[in-house]
């Protein structure tokens, strides 16, 4: 069991990883683990516990990540979901069409 000064745990922490769910939230931290060679946390949500790697509740290192100025995916990415979207379309009119005759 670990009491509020125990140097093992920060005892408190705040999620600063803008794209997690909780973030900007403050949360207990119940004990660390590690997994996959980093550091996790796992936080008292109240109802539940969640683990959380480390570095997502450092805000230093979440203010430096960057997220590119202009996203993009591959070109066989953009065809592929190209084709879904169009096939879903087709879908779509199909069945309306033979609803309609009906």
């Amino acid at each position: 069991a670990t009491t509020p000064d125990d140097a093992r745990y920060p005892g408190r922490v705040r999620v600063e990883y803008p794209l997690h769910r909780l973030f900007g939230q403050q949360f207990d931290v119940v004990s660390r683990s590690r997994y996959g060679g980093q550091w996790h946390y796992v936080l008292d949500l109240g109802h539940q516990r969640m683990c959380v790697p480390r570095w997502m509740t450092d805000p230093v290192y979440c203010s430096e990540l960057t997220w590119g100025l202009d996203p993009a995916c591959s070109l066989t990415s953009q065809f592929q979901l190209l084709a879904l979207l169009d096939s879903r379309a087709c879908r779509s009119v199909s069945t309306k069409t033979s609803s309609n005759t009906g």
